[in-house]
């Protein structure tokens, strides 16, 4: 039989990797060039202008959406440093109004205060420490704040007889210091399928821009074109090609210098980011055949 030379698009986007919304950004942006009144502008082609365009705007939505989870990823760490360090103090000061309340109770039911003492505790904590202790960090939060308010209503008279206002004090400062450690950082309110949607639109019209670039542009005579338009999106994907033959989560990319980063404190893999929807998967990663183009990097 034989072979065909029909332009096989199978193999076509089986040798493209999925890049990250900047990658996209900064390939297509050098591609517009090529086709608008630039000086370097090599073709007119209204149909390819606008696929380019429409692929632009999509990253250029992704980017900043994209900054804002990694953002979000981090200041989450932050969070979690802070809200520990806060917890275990606010910890220490539950701990220390308790045992403080606990010694009057302490000297034996015939001593003067043992029943004030013994009120104050079953008001605030019947239990004793470690079912506010051991919490999760909003819910120990919101627990000692009902406290706090107990001990100002209630609970005040037996807090002065007792002397215990220096304790209360002290709980009241760390706890809203505990409160800001879990708040100040902020949420951005972004969700991770955002970000995932956001990026895989655009991968989706990256890929039509290339798909329209070769049906256009198919044949052995169009092989110099072609290459030309395709450059700036080869040189990206050779770097991903190279980047994931070391690595296995994405790299950092400069939206306007095209510079991939993957130092290990700079990339998703230092654990500080939760990597993204965009992985070393092919474009199409269940469809078969190499690269097409001999222009492509090794």
């Amino acid at each position: 039989m034989q072979k065909s030379n029909a332009l096989n698009l199978t193999d076509v986007v089986a040798g493209y990797y999925k890049p990250t919304a900047a990658s996209i950004a900064f390939s297509l942006a050098l591609l517009s060039q090529l086709l608008g009144p630039d000086p370097d502008h090599i073709l007119d082609d209204p149909l390819l202008q606008d696929r380019v365009d429409d692929a632009l705007q999509k990253a250029n939505i992704a980017l900043p959406l994209v900054f804002q989870w990694e953002t979000k990823q981090r200041l989450e760490l932050m969070r979690r440093t802070g809200a520990n360090d806060a917890d275990n103090l606010t910890d220490r000061a539950v701990t220390s109004l308790y045992n403080a309340a606990d010694n009057f109770r302490s000297m034996g039911p015939d001593a003067p205060l043992y029943k004030t003492a013994d009120n104050l505790i079953n008001l605030i904590m019947p239990q004793g420490v470690k079912p506010i202790t051991s919490q999760r960090y909003e819910n120990q939060y919101a627990t000692i704040n009902i406290i706090l308010s107990l001990l100002d209503g209630p609970g005040k008279p037996a807090v002065e007889a007792l002397n215990l206002q220096p304790f209360v004090e002290h709980l009241r400062d760390l706890n809203q210091q505990y409160g800001q450690s879990l708040t100040s950082t902020g949420n951005t309110g972004i969700t991770y399928n955002e970000v995932q949607q956001a990026t895989l639109t655009a991968q989706e019209a990256y890929a039509l821009v290339i798909l329209t670039i070769w049906t256009r542009f198919p044949f052995e005579q169009d092989r110099t074109l072609r290459n030309k338009l395709l450059a700036p999106i080869h040189e990206q994907n050779g770097r991903f090609r190279q980047h994931y033959a070391r690595k296995s989560t994405p790299p950092r990319v400069d939206p306007q210098t095209g510079e991939f980063s993957d130092e290990e404190e700079d990339t998703l893999a230092s654990g500080i980011l939760t990597p993204l929807p965009i992985n070393n998967q092919n474009l199409y990663p269940n469809l078969p055949g190499g690269f097409p183009d001999e222009s492509h990097p090794n």
